[in-house]
């Protein structure tokens, strides 16, 4: 995935904001065909009917032309600037042979299991299947209450077994432990599914597709595969 950067006073600079819509359009979309396709800000005269829903393409160019947004060369037009903003195709190329090879030398690795565990910060992500694990080979525990005897002959609460356990709070507990060990479980999946990225593109994707608990939780996931991979 290739991204363009845009100044967040991009649409107020003296050369774009007396631009018209369709121009505006134009010259944006452009930006974004030369990035996709790595073109370096050049587009080709060809090309022009497909960035825009105008037919007169010619007064929108002109409009680009006049500004100083763009400026004309061999075989089409040249976005003023481009590379001053943008990542070159070398640079792209480079990041992305880059990650291709972290990738193989992650593959090679003996491990390649995301930890159960992972520190983040001061917080501990607990390893629920674990904890799952270690209270069914403990058995349900009966609650000793100060001064009560603790013994067998003792009556059981209200609504709760024999053994002092309170099926509504363990079921509950159990629900609650599920949606965890899923949530987590699905994080997973979605790191996986994009370490593929470098840093700063897995932290934009992340931060669009998921909620801010998660996101803390995905940055995790994905630095410690960069830890493995290293």
């Amino acid at each position: 995935m290739t991204w363009i950067k845009l100044d967040v006073s991009f649409a107020r600079h003296r050369k774009v904001k007396q631009l018209s819509d369709g121009a505006f359009r134009l010259h944006v979309t452009s930006k974004c065909h030369a990035g996709e396709f790595l073109t370096d800000g050049f587009i080709h005269f060809d090309e022009i009917s497909d960035l825009t829903r105008h037919k007169k393409t010619e007064n929108l160019v002109n409009e680009l032309l006049d500004a100083g947004l763009w400026e004309t060369v061999s075989d089409g037009y040249q976005i003023h600037d481009y590379l001053e903003h943008q990542e070159s195709k070398a640079q792209v190329e480079a990041r992305r042979a880059a990650d291709r090879e972290r990738k193989r030398g992650a593959k090679k690795k003996d491990s390649k299991q995301i930890p159960d565990g992972i520190q983040t910060e001061s917080k501990q992500i607990p390893d629920v299947d674990k904890i799952r694990r270690d209270e069914i080979e403990k058995g349900p525990q009966t609650p000793t209450v100060v001064g009560a005897s603790n013994t067998s002959s003792s009556r059981p609460r209200v609504g709760s077994r024999a053994d002092g356990t309170n099926p509504r709070a363990v079921a509950e507990q159990a629900a609650d432990e599920a949606k965890h060990v899923e949530r987590l479980d699905s994080l997973r999946r979605y790191v996986i599914q994009r370490q593929h990225l470098a840093s700063d593109e897995f932290a934009e994707t992340a931060n669009h597709d998921l909620n801010i608990d998660d996101l803390a939780v995905a940055m995790a996931f994905y630095d410690e595969l960069l830890e493995v991979a290293s």
